[in-house]
């Protein structure tokens, strides 16, 4: 499986070991990326990508190489 890098979201996320919370916090958002542009900010807590689970960052990545270019990613 090809993994989408983060550059191409605009966005960095995390998810400490103890964290027992659902999703992945968001760490990072570049300006301009098309995490910007969704409304992303540092400090939220991602629950999905693509209508897929991000309950890791592993996740996160699996997630968004699933979603089509120019499709929207809710």
């Amino acid at each position: 499986a090809v993994l989408a890098p983060a550059g191409l979201w605009g966005l960095a996320v995390s998810k400490d070991k103890d964290d027992e919370e659902a999703g992945v916090v968001v760490d990072a958002v570049l300006a301009g990326g098309a995490a910007a542009a969704a409304g992303v900010k540092p400090g939220d807590r991602l629950l999905t990508v693509g209508g897929r689970w991000t309950d890791s960052v592993a996740d996160t990545f699996r997630a968004a190489g699933r979603v089509k270019p120019g499709k929207d990613a809710a």
